[in-house]
């Protein structure tokens, strides 16, 4: 029976032990299993976002035409929508999808990068 110490709290723990039974502390993956993470997840998360950037442009656009036209800022907004809306969401899916890559966007992170920095 292989032990290791804690990183938490230096008790000898199994080597296969995912958390501290002392103190709760997380430990490594053991050797030769390399955590990953759900692809299903990803993709969901990485669309999910790619909308919210993509509703959050049109908005911002469609309220800077407002400001800047008040007497016509109906009209102006829908023009800038219906110009702005394909490539916006094009620029929304690939930001999101190199993100979700990086594990920068929040549900998105590789494990372990947070013990890595």
């Amino acid at each position: 029976m292989e032990m290791v110490y804690c990183r938490g709290c230096a008790k000898q723990i199994h080597h296969s032990a995912l958390a501290c039974v002392q103190c709760g502390a997380q430990q490594a993956a053991p050797s030769g299993q390399a955590a990953q993470r759900n692809i299903i997840k990803l993709i969901a998360v990485g669309f999910l976002w790619s909308l919210v950037l993509w509703f959050v442009v049109l908005f911002v656009v469609g309220a800077i035409a407002g400001v800047m036209d008040p007497a016509n800022a109906q009209a102006s907004g829908e023009r800038l929508g219906q110009m702005l809306s394909g490539p916006v969401l094009l620029a929304a899916i690939c930001l999101s999808v190199a993100l979700t890559v990086y594990g920068k966007l929040p549900g998105t992170a590789k494990p372990g990068g947070a013990a890595a920095s």
